[in-house]
Order: structure tokens, then sequence, then C-alpha cells
């Protein structure tokens, strides 16, 4: 608070002179959406007075506190409309941020005669994201910003549907489309999708490689999804024909041979028109990945430079799109300090990205010390966002459907980073202590990898007999409708895929619990 009052040696206050002016608070610190109830205290020659005189006014007004813009845009004050001759107003708050109030006292000709200043503080309000019921106990985050981002990467879900996957909700009622799994989603506290994009992800004779087959077809039909249930999108542009991981990052058949040069202008090219066809009307992508785990290499380059010259090329098909979208280069294996030495790079080449991402396993990704130091880095050092786009953790190592988990006994079963028992408490911790980690670290927030992608035939206490033949069943559903990690057709493009992969870890925690059931196998997942 401050006063401003006619001069006088004399600071009693039976012996001032002329008018002053006080209010009942001076600073205030509220949460979005309360009410500052503000009333002034005028004096005239030291004595209260309740009503002022003709030709005094008391003008109340707001502005935000760092550049001093109308405060009105972001709250409404409410002052008696403005009469002038009211002693109270009532500011409420809409978005974060500080902002003073003002009461002002002027005279008939604008001449001022005393003012005082309330600063407000404003926060969004804290999300309780404790859970404590018969299934799980997690802890609150704390200062869990409502933007955070509580994302999931869907891209399978389709293929799944195909493939006779059955989900429902709590009533049991099935959900058997996108659109309604989308926004049973977003009921739920999901506020992201991403969606993974192959160049052309058939073979010759346009069979399907598997892994969801994940064409910008596919992203176009989950982008309706999203914008029927209110959730924006992340388009992950592998710029590849099918997987690409630190291990390989294998040209598309279409710029087999291309230079660098005509590589840059491919990708440009390609990510500019497939944006267009999946959200043409540009209101649900808002963000886009130039690249997959592009630690080693981009679209068959190795060399850093190289490299740069690509991302900057994708960079430029997605601005060129949409300015307001924002780029993200996606890395992995941040325990080698890839995210230092990425946004290093990439400031170093002047490539125009907004967000460094990172995949986060923990079986293979260090401590979440290490990844705090990570993000935290590339904000402080490079003033860029950084996010995890994806991770997950097993919640069981019993296999469903004939084909071995990822993660199985004997098989990054016995990392020590991976701290939490595979169980569905095990699980819900984990995706706790992730969140909490990168949200103090400053990170925009979590995606856990492919949650829909779930058993296609559940083997479960089924005889020998049984079991094998619903594995071959299930193997030529997912030959068939690509709800495997990969086709024997994927062979032509790359032989390493002829494997046939492993099948995800499954996703247990919670947001409200959902219940994803094939025959008798009920799963639940979601994010706290």
């Amino acid at each position: 608070m401050y006063e401003k009052e006619a001069d006088d040696t004399d600071s009693s206050e039976e012996n001032k002179k002329g008018y002053t002016i006080s209010v009942n608070q001076t600073e205030v610190a509220v949460e979005n959406g309360d009410t500052v109830n503000l009333e002034a205290k005028i004096t005239y020659d030291g004595k209260e007075i309740s009503e002022l005189p003709e030709g005094v006014n008391l003008w109340w007004w707001v502005d935000t506190w760092n550049d001093h813009t109308d405060g009105l845009s972001d709250g409404t004050l409410e002052n008696d409309n403005g009469s002038g001759k009211t002693f109270k107003a009532a500011y409420t708050t809409k978005s974060a941020g500080k902002y003073y109030v003002v009461a002002q006292l002027k005279d008939a000709n604008d001449n001022e005669l005393g003012s005082v200043c309330t600063t407000i503080t404003s926060k969004a309000p804290e999300i309780d994201t404790s859970v404590d019921n018969d299934d799980i106990v997690v802890a609150k985050v704390k200062d869990l910003s409502p933007d955070f981002i509580m994302g999931m990467d869907i891209s399978s879900v389709i293929t799944e549907l195909g493939s006779g996957v059955v989900y429902k909700d709590y009533s049991g009622k099935e959900i058997n489309n996108v659109t309604d799994f989308c926004k049973f989603l977003a009921e739920n506290g999901i506020n992201h999708i991403r969606v993974r994009v192959w160049n052309d992800p058939y073979d010759s004779n346009g069979n399907g490689y598997g892994g969801g087959n994940n064409d910008v077809a596919t992203a176009k039909k989950i982008a309706d999804a999203c914008r029927s249930a209110g959730i924006k999108m992340l388009v992950d542009f592998h710029c590849s024909d099918f997987w690409t991981d630190p291990s390989k990052q294998m040209v598309p058949k279409a710029w087999k041979d291309y230079t660098v040069d005509e590589k840059a202008v491919a990708v440009e090219k390609f990510i500019n028109e497939s944006l267009n066809t999946i959200d043409a009307s540009k209101d649900v992508v808002d963000m886009v990945q130039v690249g997959n785990e592009t630690t080693g290499g981009f679209i068959g380059e190795t060399n850093m430079q190289a490299m740069c010259k690509l991302f900057s090329a994708g960079t430029k098909g997605v601005k060129d799109y949409n300015s307001d979208v924002k780029v993200v280069i996606h890395v992995e294996s941040p325990q080698k300090n890839t995210l230092t030495t990425w946004s290093d790079n990439l400031e170093k080449y002047n490539v125009n990205y907004d967000i460094l991402g990172t995949s986060y396993y923990p079986y293979w990704h260090g401590t979440l010390s290490n990844l705090k130091k990570e993000l935290s880095y590339v904000k402080t050092k490079h003033n860029k966002d950084a996010m995890v786009v994806e991770t997950s953790y097993a919640y069981t190592l019993d296999d469903s459907d004939g084909h071995g988990n990822t993660v199985r006994e004997g098989n990054n079963d016995d990392s020590a980073d991976a701290t939490e028992p595979f169980t569905v408490q095990g699980q819900a911790t984990f995706m706790r202590n992730l969140i909490n980690a990168v949200n103090e670290a400053g990170g925009l927030g979590v995606y856990y990898w492919e949650p829909a992608w779930i058993t296609v035939g559940d083997t479960t206490g089924l005889s020998e007999e049984t079991a094998a033949a619903r594995y071959e069943a299930n193997k030529k559903i997912w030959e068939e409708k690509g709800s495997g990690w990969a086709s024997s057709y994927s062979g032509e493009y790359d032989q390493k895929m002829q494997e046939n992969g492993m099948e995800v870890p499954l996703l247990t925690i919670r947001q409200c619990f959902i219940r994803m059931e094939q025959q008798q196998q009920v799963l639940r997942y979601g994010i706290t």
C-alpha cells in the first residue's frame, strides 16, 4: 500500500491536511476464480469521511503487473458501475498472474488527490492428484498445473478395434469406436493424444506392415475423434515407412538414393501436406514431432549437420502449415545426457524448434534425478520447453497372448532404476513419481506409450493345446489387421521386422480408471 496526501510535517492522523486514502488489503494471494473484496478508507483533514463531496471522485482500475496492460482481460472489476462515489470494489481473477488494483481520488479538474495500490497474485488451483482406494494408493503431486500434459499415445487403437478388442466403460458399456474412446479418455483426465505417422507402411501389394498400420489416413481418423472429444493432438512423424528408434532410421522407399538436399525438400513437403490432410481446419494438432527417437540418426543420415538440416526442413513444413504449432525434436537415453548434447547441437545449427522431448523407460534410461537434471538443462540453458513423450511401466510379468512381453521374467525385470515392483501399485507409484519429477523440473508433461494396445486373443488359463491354437489364431489376426508389432509383409522393407517384435507392457493407473476388457481379461489404466 502507498498513500498520496498533501505535504505536512506532522504525520499524526489528526493533523493531516487534505485527503488521504488507504485500503483494507494491500497484498493478496488467491486462486483463479477467487474474488478479492476491497474497501477504501478516506480522510479529510485527519477525519474519516463516509461520503465524497461534489466534484471529488474515487476511481478504481486494474492492470497486469508485468506489462501494465488492462487487467480486465484477465478478470472482472465490480465497483458500482463506475459511479466514482463507491468506497468498495471487488476484483475476480480469471488467469494466473500478478495484478494491481488502484483506487485513485481525483477532483473535478482531474487532479489526483491521493491513490493507493493493492497487489493481487493469482495462481491456478492446485489439483488433488492423490488416490486412496481399494486398488492403489497414490501420493499427491504438489503444485501440478491444470495445463500439465497428461498424454497418451493411442496410435494402435483403430487396428485394435478392428482385431476384436473390446473396451468397456465403468458401467460395462462397450466402447466400440475411436471417437467414443477419445471422449472417454477426456472425461477421465487425459488432455493430449499422441499419434505416430509412417510415410508408406505397405508392401508393393498393399499389405500393411503392422504396428497399427499408422499412415496419414489413420492419423486423420484419430484427429477427427480428438476434435469431437475436445482433445489436442501431437503428430509423431517418423519420416520412415516403419518403426524408427536409435538402432534404425530407415529412408522411406520413395526417397531411396535421395541426397540430403533432396531429402530436405521431400520431408518439408511430406510433413506440410500430411498435416493439411490430418487437420485441415487447424484446430486439433498443436504439436508435431519431426522424427522419432532421433538420437543417432534421421532419414538415414547420421552426420549432425545433415540431421539438423533435415530437422530444419521438417520444422519449416510445420510452421508453414500453422505457425502456432509447436515443433518437437525427440531423443532418448537421457542417462547418456542426450538432452544436454542435443539441445546444444540444435542451437549450434539454428534449428527452429520449440520443445525437446525424450523417451523415459526406467529399465533402460537411468534415474529420475538424472532425468530432472536433463530436462532442467534444456529450459535454463536454452530457454526451450522439455517433456517426456514416451514412457511405460509393466504391472505384471505374466504373458496373456502367447507372445513374450518386453518386460518379463529374466528380461528387463532386474534394472536398478526400475525401482517399483511389477504390480498395479508399483506401476501407479512409478507414474506418480515420474510425473512429479517432470513437474519439478518444469517439464510440460508426460505421454504414456500405447496403453490401448492390449491383448488380442487372451491365452490366460488355457490348456497348453488350446493356448497354442489361440496363439496361431492371434498371429493370423496380427498379420491381417496390423495389430501386431510387425507383419511378415514388413520384411520387404526391413528384414529385422521378420522377428515380429514384442508385445508392449500395459498400463494400470488412474484418473478414474478405464476398464478395458477382452474376453475374460480386464485391464485398467489412466493417469494421476
